[in-house]
């Protein structure tokens, strides 16, 4: 299967038009670790590793464990599953944050919605 080219606009903010920065990609934290803006707690699912399509599934699993509105960060390879993933949680009503690329890896946040 060819796998496509991710557009170069793919790692953006989805509520924002500006893209992520060359750091962690994640909001800066106010003092004693507390988030400048107000959120749900996040959880985190580190699929590294974990083959197309058993990420998919351990990704909604994950997600059904968490109350609704709540947001996980999920860790995905480059390449298929970060293309994949978070298009087919999209697709089932899941909201998609935003996709942030790392080093060697992919990060989505999701905002579990169903």
């Amino acid at each position: 299967m060819l796998t496509p080219e991710i557009p170069e606009d793919y790692y953006r903010d989805r509520g924002s038009d500006a893209p992520f920065s060359s750091g962690s990609g994640l909001k800066s934290l106010g003092p004693a670790g507390q988030s400048t803006e107000p959120q749900s707690p996040i959880h985190e699912l580190d699929l590294r590793g974990v083959p197309c399509p058993l990420n998919l599934v351990k990704a909604k699993l994950a997600i059904e464990e968490i109350p609704i509105g709540d947001v996980i960060e999920i860790n995905l390879d480059e390449g298929e599953p970060i293309q994949n993933v978070p298009v087919s949680l999209g697709r089932q009503g899941q909201e998609i944050l935003a996709t942030m690329k790392r080093e060697e890896h992919c990060r989505v946040r999701v905002r579990r919605r169903l």
